[in-house]
């Protein structure tokens, strides 16, 4: 049986993977894969025995240095993860209500220069030199200039929660009135942000675009809203109604994800307690796995990573941001392709061939659907499962179909990995028809008992599989032999068929070019073209050769005079070959040229190598158009026209003459 008495339909385009219906998985021109997500794995638990008694709140720098908040002991912490450093800012806390001092403190923001401490016991904002950690203003019922700050119906200012954006202007959450007022950086009042949409506000936070988002428990809702008026809800809004948690600590990464902890008491079941992840659009994302147990604080840096107040005994958990992580939750990544048309009523489908990767620890699943009626995905019901592939040295998986005949054929793969760093990886699907297996050449006895026949025909197509890949080798050979075609690590068997051995500095590239051209080049062998020829298929530029003979004349005593100054005594057997000076990488090329220039040159000949410059030397080479260009003309020199410092003006000597030299800017003035 030859493979040509197959027709097959196949998938192995970028475009046709587009087509169908994707779930969790990642396209490209390579085939389908496992779609990569970024997850936070638990890395480090920083404890109370590094300083501090009960981590209020946190903050992080750009350096990701760590700032602790710790309301009991009344004082602010740095913490170092790279060297696991801790150190009190000395300058800041206390208890009691002077300047620097803190009473029953909430929380604390950063900005490139200064420190911010919500004092909430004590009604007001503290700002900090980060520097030196000295007072640089502070808020109380009036801001940093005297003007007062309206506090509503309640008449009082108790910040709960404080952010900072990227300007440095600062947003503070007034739990008395529960309103958003905003800063600028000198601590004077610009407005109110939110008034009388909040019922229960708890924590605030800034994306990188300015929008600031607020968690209300009562609401059991995250609102987002604009700064440049005031009450400008905007879409989405991040409903926490239905996870049962109770919601606590804020957090949005760079791309507009929304992260919200959970601290709800659950005795003897912290591992059910998770950071929830909201995308951009407002939807459910799931929670992040590498965290487990109660939230009330969390913070990310700039790198993605998250510190989270875990509320017991003081500990503070690194989750370290892990972007190389394949999608591993059940059922894994769904592929469905579109209706693959026989156009053959009552076709009795063969088989169903993939070309994939499966490492260790995943594993495919196939199904498969056959009508004579035209259906979308959402339509089909009752999937067959034809087979699971899982890992073997093996590429091309193969399995018969055995059941129902139809004009149209679905195929839907489900990939699975138990394994976050691996994903098996689909290049093709092909789809065979009709039906022909080896049991057609056996006798017809074989055939009469239906039990047997099907027995019968799956026993065969083990052995149909393996003479099927021999097949397909044996068809595509041709191939091989083509330059064009043929894999790369046959370029260098399919060099020895012209007695060639390619340096080590030829690119893949070059050396097809090469081959392609290697009869016509034997034929030249020996000449000016065919040298100029390889040196340019090598370099990617025509290099010019100049040979002795051709300065015989007496118009050329001047070049020949100059070559003679470069290789010495005029040998009639003797030529140069100009390399272009524009030519990228040419000094790790000259030692291949030179050895090229060895085998392909004659005998009886001597040959030097020159790169030319991109300068005007008026006694060497200088060539119009290809390593010297002349600028529009100008009416005199000095005015708008420059000589730079590396001309070189010289005198050819002559007999009883010294050769003058004379740099432009140095010991000649040009007038």
């Amino acid at each position: 049986m030859n493979n040509t008495d197959f027709k097959f339909l196949v998938i192995n385009t970028k475009t046709s993977w587009e087509e169908g219906y994707k779930e969790n998985l990642e396209v490209s021109d390579a085939g389908i894969a496992l779609k990569k997500e970024p997850s936070h794995i638990l890395e480090r638990e920083i404890g109370k025995s590094e300083g501090w008694v009960e981590a209020t709140d946190i903050a992080v720098d750009a350096c990701g240095v760590l700032y602790i908040l710790d309301a009991e002991g009344h004082s602010i912490l740095t913490y170092e993860p790279a060297n696991k450093r801790t150190e009190r800012l000395r300058c800041i806390g206390g208890a009691g209500s002077l300047i620097g001092q803190l009473k029953n403190p909430k929380g604390i923001a950063l900005s490139p220069d200064t420190l911010y401490v919500a004092d909430t016991g004590n009604n007001r904002i503290q700002a900090f030199a980060r520097i030196n950690s000295q007072i640089r203003w502070f808020v109380e019922n009036t801001d940093s200039e005297g003007y007062p700050i309206p506090t509503g119906d309640s008449g009082e200012f108790r910040p709960v929660d404080i952010a900072v954006d990227d300007i440095a202007n600062l947003y503070v959450l007034n739990g008395a009135d529960r309103r958003i007022l905003k800063f600028d950086k000198g601590g004077r009042f610009k407005g109110t942000c939110v008034e009388e949409k909040l019922k229960e506000p708890e924590n605030i936070a800034i994306d990188k675009d300015g929008f600031l988002y607020v968690l209300d428990k009562k609401k059991m809702m995250i609102l987002k809203f604009g700064t440049d008026r005031k009450d400008n809800l905007l879409k989405p809004e991040f409903d926490l109604e239905n996870l049962g948690i109770e919601p606590s600590g804020l957090a949005v990464d760079l791309e507009g994800n929304v992260y919200v902890g959970d601290k709800k008491e659950i005795k003897g079941e912290e591992e059910e307690r998770f950071i929830h992840k909201f995308d951009s659009a407002g939807n459910y994302a799931g929670p992040l796995l590498g965290h487990r147990g109660p939230c009330y604080g969390l913070v990310m840096d700039k790198q993605g990573n998250f510190y989270v107040i875990t509320g017991k005994e003081g500990e503070i958990a690194l989750l370290k941001y892990k972007r190389e992580r394949y999608f591993i939750k059940e059922p894994g990544g769904t592929f469905i392709s579109k209706a693959l048309d026989s156009n053959e009523p009552g076709c009795q489908w063969h088989k169903i061939v993939l070309d994939a990767e499966i490492p260790d620890k995943t594993q495919i699943n196939v199904y498969y659907y056959i009508s004579d009626e035209e259906k979308s995905e959402q339509d089909i019901s009752e999937w067959k499962k034809l087979a699971t592939f899982r890992a073997s040295e093996i590429k091309q998986r193969d399995a018969l179909i055995q059941e129902r005949s139809g004009k149209y054929l679905w195929v839907k793969l489900e990939l699975i990995s138990l394994d976050e760093c691996k994903t098996p990886k689909i290049k093709s699907i092909k789809a065979y028809f009709p039906r022909l297996s080896y049991l057609r050449y056996l006798p017809a006895v074989y055939q009469e008992d239906a039990a047997s026949r099907d027995f019968l025909e799956r026993f065969l197509s083990l052995f149909e599989t393996f003479l099927w890949c021999k097949e397909e080798e044996i068809v595509q050979i041709a191939g091989y032999f083509d330059v064009e075609a043929a894999p790369e690590e046959f370029i260098s068997w399919l060099a020895t068929w012209v007695a060639t051995i390619f340096d080590e500095s030829w690119s893949e590239e070059k050396r097809r070019v090469f081959l392609q051209r290697a009869v016509e080049l034997y034929k030249k062998r020996g000449t000016r073209e065919g040298l100029e020829e390889l040196i340019e298929i090598y370099t990617g530029n025509k290099p010019m050769i100049v040979e002795n003979f051709q300065l015989r004349c007496k118009e050329n005593e001047d070049i020949k005079s100059t070559l003679e100054k470069l290789f010495g005594t005029f040998k009639p057997y003797r030529f140069c070959v100009l390399l272009k000076a524009t030519q990228e990488e040419i000094e790790s090329q000259l030692k291949t040229i030179k050895r090229l220039i060895e085998l392909e040159k004659p005998v009886h000949t001597n040959a030097g190598v020159t790169v030319l410059q991109p300068w005007i030397y008026l006694d060497m080479h200088t060539y119009l158009g290809i390593n010297t260009y002349l600028s529009k003309p100008v009416m005199q020199l000095g005015v708008t026209s420059v000589i730079g410092r590396d001309t070189v003006l010289s005198d050819i000597k002559e007999a009883g003459q010294v050769e003058r030299r004379s740099r432009t800017g140095i010991d000649t003035e040009l007038r």
